[in-house]
């Protein structure tokens, strides 16, 4: 906004003070990127609490949503009237068009586009500098809508070499339109079962690549293959790995564990092995989302409809108070601040677009994808094999037969092991017919 719009904001309200018997002078006339100040002096005895009252009409008067006014400044003799800014007044864009822009020709090959902020800037969602995104939103739409552009511009820039995708879909209609992407490590996972033994599936393919770089004597993905590059071993290079998940909370509540006991050590090493996580939730309860749990993302995005209570805690203050404008509110380690965006569209039709395109470029990767899948689905059998064959299960059923009820947490203490290995003992008696399914978050019952 230009100096003369806010002289002339600045007018507008004294002419309109004018017409309620109060005089004002002007002192000073300011912005920032999401609002403007204006400073008055008072001329005459006008009490301050009665200046306050004018919230309404100083709206009504400038045309504006979001009017304070501080009736003294501090230490100082003036009143201060701010008021938020006009913005977005440009159409809102396609996503595919945001492909052509300098700034993300320029980026990174992990770097997805979702929006414009205020100042008209593209913002990146960079997983080479933010590995792990967080999406908070009451609406499964919204948080879709952000995903499917951050897998958009990774399967467009991405070999499927250098890119694999496993998405974990409970609800079952998120991620179809990818099924056929020979980036995929495995077909997207419909079922919450599926979905959670995905994520154990992901946990140990961390552990997997740690022992590799122990044994390379490399401390990153991206110096192990540079070292497979110098040792002409290309066909040992690790691909990243991008995990989805549309909603942790769901997956939780259902399955009875704690996913944060396989997502927490991922969160922490994921960078250094080459894997990354996209999670969303609407499920804002703090067994859910726990501060240790959310600080560990490097990106989080939210859609102005989260609590304040959590808004306090993942922004530190909130947005309502700063007057901030957008779609997505994004927060990442490098800005330490909420950035407000305007999202892009980012319609079917162009995700099966893209996706053809993406198809028609790796014709030969189609074998290689139907041939990594059978490998994926012979692992997590292996895993299901592997748990059966646990040396605790025996004392496992003792324990739940001896008192008359099965929960995770009595088999961890009286065992004195784990939380996920005590989860995984419970699938085990699940699955042989010793306690039945899962009733929220009530003892199980014995069957046996």
């Amino acid at each position: 906004m230009s100096q003369k719009s806010l002289d002339q904001s600045a007018r507008t309200l004294i002419t309109m003070f004018k017409g309620f018997g109060i005089t004002l002078s002007p002192l000073q006339s300011f912005e920032n990127l999401f609002r403007e100040y204006h400073r008055f002096k008072v001329v005459g005895a006008v009490r301050m609490h009665e200046l306050r009252s004018y919230v309404d009409d100083v709206a009504y008067a400038l045309g504006r949503d979001d009017v304070k006014i501080i009736a003294p400044v501090l230490g100082k003799q003036a009143i201060e009237i701010n008021v938020n800014k006009t913005l977005w007044k440009q159409e809102r864009s396609e996503w595919p068009t945001l492909l052509n822009s300098p700034e993300y020709k320029q980026s990174g090959k992990l770097a997805s586009p979702i929006g414009v902020t205020a100042m008209g800037t593209l913002q990146l969602i960079d997983l080479e500098q933010t590995p792990h995104v967080l999406v908070l939103s009451s609406f499964a739409y919204d948080r879709t809508m952000l995903m499917n552009t951050i897998l958009c511009a990774l399967i467009a820039k991405c070999a499927p070499s250098e890119v694999r995708l496993l998405l974990l879909d409970p609800m079952g209609v998120n991620f179809s339109a990818y099924r056929d992407v020979p980036h995929l490590l495995v077909e997207p996972l419909h079922d919450v079962k599926q979905s959670v033994m995905g994520i154990r599936w992901a946990f140990r393919e961390m552990e997997r690549r740690l022992q590799i770089l122990k044994e390379a004597e490399v401390d990153s993905v991206e110096a192990y293959n540079e070292k497979c590059v110098r040792e002409k071993q290309k066909a040992k290079k690790l691909a990243r790995i991008v995990m989805v998940l549309p909603e942790i909370g769901e997956s939780a509540a259902l399955e009875s564990i704690d996913l944060s006991v396989f997502l927490m050590p991922m969160l922490q090493l994921g960078q250094m092995v080459g894997m990354h996580l996209i999670c969303g939730t609407a499920n804002f309860e703090p067994r859910i989302l726990r501060p240790s749990f959310v600080s560990s993302f490097q990106a989080i995005a939210s859609f102005g409809d989260i609590p304040l209570e959590l808004e306090q805690s993942v922004y530190g203050f909130s947005l309502a108070d700063v007057g901030y404008c957008g779609d997505i509110y994004v927060k990442t380690t490098a800005t330490q601040a909420a950035v407000g965006v305007r999202q892009s569209y980012l319609w079917a039709a162009d995700i099966a677009k893209i996706v053809e395109s993406v198809k028609a470029s790796y014709p030969e990767e189609q074998v290689y994808q139907k041939k990594e899948l059978k490998q994926a689905t012979d692992f997590i059998t292996d895993l299901y094999a592997e748990e059966e064959t646990d040396e605790l299960y025996e004392a496992a059923r003792r324990v739940v037969l001896r008192a008359g009820k099965a929960s995770t947490s009595h088999i961890q203490r009286v065992l004195r092991i784990g939380y996920a290995r005590a989860a995984k003992l419970m699938d085990m008696l699940e699955r042989k017919g010793v306690i039945g399914p899962a009733d929220g978050s009530n003892p199980r019952e014995v069957l046996e």
